[in-house]
């Protein structure tokens, strides 16, 4: 090689790296300047090995081009190693970016029969521009295999969650697949484990009424006013509150619900203190609510359900967990399964799994502890039904 084309080679050794950590474009030209500090501090000869290093091609323009050529090579080898593969399968979801543009994100599993090792990528991110019903799913997705040439007859199993648009039983995407001629007819379809978990949930209206009212109060305490906002952080930190600040709870981060909870329900003393000083008509509302022990009951019940299902969840969560520790997330399951039974006895008796609910039972012998054991019932009826099938 050359030596423009070893600094060509440099470079996009560099853009391959910063691409990883997902660092900016621009931060290439920070890497030149480190190489240029390191160079004359550590080399004698410093006239050869400064001038090599400023001749790579650094600039943020050339770090984005570098980038685009490494992901369609990229791709390019991922596409190669389907069309040699005998099967895959696809995990499908849905979302909104910061634009608000639909976003159909598509993963895919295969055996790499080379290294015979399973690989997991992310195989394409398909805009929908209009409509996301699962008509234009379906389209995006044909289109996308038909421009890669991909062959869809190897499609073994697809995995969304349970949206109507993904699984509805005329026009989901996944029917749509088993119908469309160019895909295998005995395709297989999953539903989402750690989706179902979170679903399994919202069998309470009364429950999620509240849950609704806690998250009215977080964004009034922290999103309606910058000013109030410093007010509240100001607060917490001189009372020496355990925590300074609360959450805001995200729909698309699975595990939101149970942290935001967590936060709220240790600092709500000082959330209601917060709330008895403000001058506001929504505040003094607000703190009614909290005033309400069976609504403080309710809370504290779901702060320790969110977090022992966000336990479950996060031992599911993980590249390469499906193949190499299968026996491992079946237990994993079935235990959480068996630990349901054990919430619903706990709950009749001493609260040994849900400490929060314990101290308001024992300040208030008129809690009632039925409810909170029909919703755990409910929930592994519904745990075993959707989940458990297996």
């Amino acid at each position: 090689m050359t030596e423009q084309e070893k600094c060509g080679e440099a470079s996009l050794r560099i853009s391959w790296t910063l691409a990883k950590h997902m660092k900016p474009f621009t931060d290439a030209d920070v890497v030149k300047e480190c190489f240029l500090e390191a160079g004359n501090a550590l080399f004698e000869n410093k006239k050869d090995v400064v001038e090599t290093i400023r001749r790579i091609p650094l600039s943020a323009s050339t770090s984005t081009r570098n980038t685009h050529v490494l992901a369609e090579e990229n791709h390019f080898d991922l596409k190669r190693q389907l069309n040699n593969a005998n099967y895959y399968s696809l995990a499908v979801d849905k979302s909104c970016d910061v634009t608000d543009t639909a976003q159909l994100i598509i993963f895919v599993r295969y055996l790499d029969k080379t290294r015979e090792t399973f690989f997991e990528e992310i195989l394409a991110l398909l805009p929908l521009l209009g409509r996301t019903r699962g008509e234009d799913m379906i389209k995006a997705v044909m289109d996308y295999f038909e421009k890669d040439e991909l062959d869809l007859k190897k499609l073994l199993s697809v995995t969304t969650d349970g949206a109507p648009a993904m699984v509805g039983s005329k026009k989901g995407l996944v029917h749509l697949l088993r119908s469309n001629e160019r895909c295998n007819e005995n395709l297989i379809s999953y539903h989402c484990i750690i989706h179902q978990t979170v679903l399994c949930c919202k069998l309470n209206h009364n429950f999620e009424r509240i849950m609704q009212e806690v998250m009215k109060i977080v964004n009034f305490l922290r999103a309606k006013s910058s000013l109030q906002h410093r007010e509240l952080k100001s607060f917490l930190e001189e009372v020496d509150a355990q925590y300074d600040d609360l959450l805001l709870h995200n729909n698309v981060r699975w595990l939101s619900i149970g942290c935001v909870l967590k936060r709220f329900f240790s600092i709500l003393e000082h959330l209601k203190t917060y709330l008895s000083n403000s001058d506001q008509t929504s505040a003094n509302a607000y703190l009614s609510f909290l005033n309400e022990k069976e609504n403080v009951a309710v809370i504290a019940f779901l702060t320790h359900t969110f977090k022992h299902i966000n336990d479950l969840n996060l031992k599911l969560q993980g590249k390469g967990k499906l193949y190499s520790m299968i026996c491992e997330l079946m237990s994993d399951v079935k235990s959480f399964s068996r630990k349901l039974d054990l919430f619903i006895n706990d709950l009749g008796n001493e609260c040994l799994h849900f400490p929060n609910l314990s101290k308001i039972i024992s300040s208030d012998n008129e809690t009632d502890v039925g409810r909170f054991k029909t919703f755990i019932t409910d929930l592994k009826s519904e745990f075993q039904k959707k989940v458990c099938r297996f």
